[in-house]
């Protein structure tokens, strides 16, 4: 096989090669894009819970202490 020859079929190896890493590059970055886009969405997520079981938590003392408030005012007349 001739000098050319063999240069040429490296040269075409070499950048279909270099567009497969390009491809799975911008694939890489796409898929660790969506992996911080749901990361996000799943801090925003248990935020939104720890709220809301501090909420829950805050409206149960309120019920706790309006009944104690009432069972006072029963006992008291």
């Amino acid at each position: 096989m001739s000098f050319i020859l063999r240069n040429f079929i490296r040269n075409k190896k070499e950048k279909k090669n270099d567009k497969l890493i390009k491809e799975f590059q911008t694939a890489e970055q796409q898929l660790e894009n969506e992996l911080q886009f749901w990361n996000n969405k799943c801090v925003e997520q248990k935020e939104m819970i720890e709220s809301l079981q501090n909420l829950i938590s805050s409206l149960s003392d309120q019920l706790e202490d309006a009944k104690d408030a009432l069972f006072s005012e029963i006992d008291y007349q």
